[in-house]
């Protein structure tokens, strides 16, 4: 390795230390990020061009490959993107689904591919429809930036729906005496 490229790690790891942009030396006002805002937006509006010029070109701007006609990624970056996108929903999905105990709140059934989300007030669909989301990934990513809402609770589909049309569970409902 040359001196240059030593001296120049060195630099980059002092200004780290000293929570300076990388790149302009400037003091960060935060401290999880590594370049202050004017030196981000120049590297972002220079990727952009980048990403418009390999676009124009007819290339994938994620990989540089040739991409699909009417898409603007390569088949192999957007099935890459898809499955991580997959992945973050099903973790999401688990989070949410350990943070409300895993099991249904009525009868107890801990199979997952039978659980939903019940709110406990009746008002899920007024709810959705003010923060514009429907059910599934995008809810599950919601519940969790709102910190998991104390109205919410766990359900199998059977419950759910004896709640929604009956107005209580089977399980709930008091045994004539």
């Amino acid at each position: 390795m040359s001196r240059r490229s030593d001296y120049a790690k060195e630099k980059y790891q002092q200004r780290v230390a000293d929570h300076q942009c990388v790149h302009c030396g400037s003091l960060l006002k935060d401290t999880f990020t590594r370049r202050c805002r004017p030196c981000l937006d120049k590297s972002n509006a220079a990727a952009r061009r980048w990403n418009e010029r390999k676009l124009l070109a007819g290339l994938c701007p994620q990989c540089g490959g040739q991409r699909d006609s009417n898409t603007q990624s390569c088949t192999s970056c957007l099935a890459k993107v898809s499955e991580s996108l997959h992945k973050l929903g099903i973790r999401n999905r688990q989070k949410v689904f350990t943070h409300y105990g895993a099991k249904c709140a009525c009868c107890g059934e801990s199979e997952q591919s039978f659980l939903t989300i019940d709110h406990i007030n009746g008002d899920g669909a007024a709810q959705r429809r003010n923060a514009r989301l429907t059910a599934g990934k995008n809810y599950y990513r919601y519940i969790i930036q709102q910190g998991f809402p104390d109205d919410l609770q766990l359900l199998c589909w059977n419950c759910n729906m004896s709640k929604h049309y009956l107005g209580q569970c089977p399980h709930q409902a008091v045994a004539p005496s």
